[in-house]
């Protein structure tokens, strides 16, 4: 949960920068929503199919959802190096 959080939140922040707020909210609004709607969804599966059936439902469900991902994420764009080259004491001397 952690890394999918720090890893969401850096993805917004760059790819959608005049947005960033809302789309952050958005985060946090379903990962509200998955983390007391997950429980009880799992739960019904355990008891209509046991223990696999979790892992299968969730897993298929997931697997269904790549195909709307891949279509609703924006082209990334091509790496752009550095104008200036940037030297390692260059940054060693920062101060924070």
């Amino acid at each position: 949960m952690t890394g999918f959080g720090s890893a969401s939140y850096a993805y917004v922040t760059a790819k959608y920068p005049d947005q960033a707020m809302s789309k952050i909210a958005m985060i946090e609004l379903f990962t509200g929503l998955g983390l007391m709607a997950g429980p009880l969804l799992g739960a019904g599966i355990y008891s209509l199919g046991g223990y696999v059936a979790v892992f299968l439902g969730w897993g298929s469900f997931f697997f269904l959802l790549l195909p709307y991902l891949h279509r609703s994420l924006p082209e990334d764009a091509p790496y752009e190096p550095p104008k200036v080259p940037i030297s390692y004491y260059s940054l060693l001397k920062i101060r924070v």
